[in-house]
């Protein structure tokens, strides 16, 4: 008894042995998109990344030092004498309390705004995390925008 083994499939693109039509071709799982594949962002989006880098490390950095500053001064209600003052002899126009808020949210803002600049540049050198770099970015910005629009 010679076994032989079963022939092999036959293409694709021929006809069924039935007779029946030709089996469909797939579609490609992703479209085609110019400048870019599906999992790294294009060019024009690196290069705005690595602009952003520098923008958003500058913001972050003003940001801590401003609040720094803020941090530093006396409430103008409890300024009871010149000495109570900073070096520069200014006060804080607010409570305590709301001082208190504002330079937490505004050092929450800049540290948020600088995780975005490193995240930024990673974007721009892989091409891969944008959209956590947005959520991260609009975070920053809506706690920073908060500090200064209360303080």
């Amino acid at each position: 008894m010679n076994a032989q083994p079963p022939p092999p499939p036959p293409p694709p693109s021929s006809p069924q042995p039935g007779g029946g039509a030709p089996a469909p071709q797939q579609p490609p799982a992703y479209p085609a998109q110019p400048g870019g594949t599906p999992d790294k962002g294009n060019g024009g989006l690196r290069v705005l990344a690595a602009i952003g880098v520098v923008v958003l490390a500058f913001v972050a950095l003003v940001g801590f030092i401003a609040f720094a500053d803020i941090a530093g001064t006396t409430p103008c209600d409890d300024v009871n004498s010149i000495s109570d003052l900073n070096s520069d002899g200014e006060c804080y126009d607010g409570s305590s309390g709301l001082k208190t808020i504002v330079t937490i949210m505004g050092f929450a803002g800049s540290a948020l705004i600088a995780a975005a600049a490193v995240m930024s540049l990673m974007f721009a050198i892989r091409g891969r995390g944008g959209r956590p770099l947005l959520m991260v970015l609009g975070a920053g910005v809506v706690l920073f925008g908060l500090s200064l629009a209360i303080g």
